[in-house]
């Protein structure tokens, strides 16, 4: 178990390979040996807690399991760390509504143990869950509630994710666009910064939360800088063997590559897209649904082209408005993530207000 506590934000399959092994000897043990509900809780919680990270599904059966044990031993906060994880694994195989009432569940717990580590390093992952399902005001208080506690550390509550505090930032300036509350771009780039220095998934965490729906939504730039900070983030990911950070990087690079202004940059963007696209599938990753099929439209007199998901319906090019107004409220503000609304590649394409419509 030490090990793998060493290795969880370093190489992640080690760290499952050495969980694996733990929850073995645990079962192994016989039943009037005092440690073996310890033991066999510890090896199960950190199974369930990243079992995400690894594409291992752990709901069902073994979580059931494990909240039996938690129970008969009293043992809430190991439980709150499998939920976390068991959230995360709802909404990133699209779940939402799933995500979203263990998300509830998972912070009620949290909250009644009064643990500032454990809330900081447990929250985020019900933020992600409510941002997903729309439940805003949830999000921003919860992601607030991350940063007062960690009071400036970036490794407080290191249970899940290296840096929760880069995170929550990312996450607050989320749903503060989201809400058209100020503040929102101090956010994205603290939590940029601090996240340069930070393990890989948080890296690329972060770098997703921010420019994956920040580009396609217009709120920010394919700019230089952006690509830099995300190229960054992908060979981090790639030199760490993480797969889940990878696939988020180059998830993430793809999207900002095709809003660049070169054909040979928009090709590679492409490229990168159809690559992650398979691993998406494979992974059965909710992100695959719309990567798998978008086509392109092109809008007449204006010269750029739009990405439409035909997994779910898109806001129409004039509801589309700058990212002075805050684009990632209004058209993509719906139930579910707005990113997946409507993609746009080729030149940004603003419109700080309904476009009328040409007469004849």
């Amino acid at each position: 178990m030490r090990a793998a506590t060493w290795a969880t934000n370093r190489d992640i399959a080690a760290a499952w390979l050495s969980w694996e092994r733990a929850n073995r000897i645990a079962d192994a043990l016989p039943d009037d040996d005092p440690d073996r509900a310890a033991m066999r809780i510890a090896s199960r919680t950190m199974l369930c807690g990243h079992a995400w990270r690894v594409h291992v599904n752990v709901a069902g059966d073994r979580f059931e399991e494990l909240r039996q044990l938690c129970t008969a031993a009293g043992d809430k906060a190991s439980l709150a760390i499998a939920m976390a994880g068991l959230v995360l694994d709802h909404a990133y195989h699209d779940r939402i509504r799933e995500a979203s009432q263990m998300a509830s569940e998972a912070m009620a717990l949290i909250e009644s143990l009064g643990d500032p580590a454990l809330t900081v390093g447990l929250s985020l992952a019900a933020v992600h869950a409510k941002v997903e399902s729309g439940e805003l005001s949830d999000a921003l208080r919860w992601s607030q509630a991350v940063i007062d506690l960690a009071d400036g550390d970036p490794s407080k509550g290191n249970f899940v994710f290296g840096s929760p505090l880069a995170l929550a930032l990312a996450m607050r300036g989320v749903a503060r666009n989201l809400l058209g509350r100020p503040g929102w771009q101090d956010d994205l780039r603290h939590g940029l910064d601090m996240a340069r220095s930070a393990d890989p998934m948080s890296c690329a965490a972060v770098v997703t939360w921010v420019y994956f729906p920040g580009i396609p939504n217009c709120v920010l730039r394919a700019d230089d800088r952006a690509v830099r900070e995300i190229d960054d983030a992908l060979q981090i990911a790639e030199q760490s063997g993480d797969d889940m950070a990878f696939a988020i990087a180059r998830m993430t690079l793809g999207f900002a590559l095709v809003h660049r202004p070169t054909d040979a940059e928009r090709d590679r963007g492409q490229k990168l897209l159809a690559e992650v696209s398979e691993v998406l599938v494979r992974e059965g990753f909710a992100w695959a649904s719309y990567l798998s099929s978008m086509c392109t439209w092109r809008v007449r007199g204006l010269g750029a082209e739009i990405a439409i998901t035909r997994y779910r319906s898109c806001a129409p090019p004039s509801t589309i408005c700058s990212g002075r107004d805050g684009c990632w409220r209004g058209a993509f503000r719906r139930r579910g993530f707005w990113w997946r609304h409507c993609l746009i590649a080729g030149p940004r394409v603003t419109w700080s207000k309904q476009r009328p419509r040409r007469s004849g």
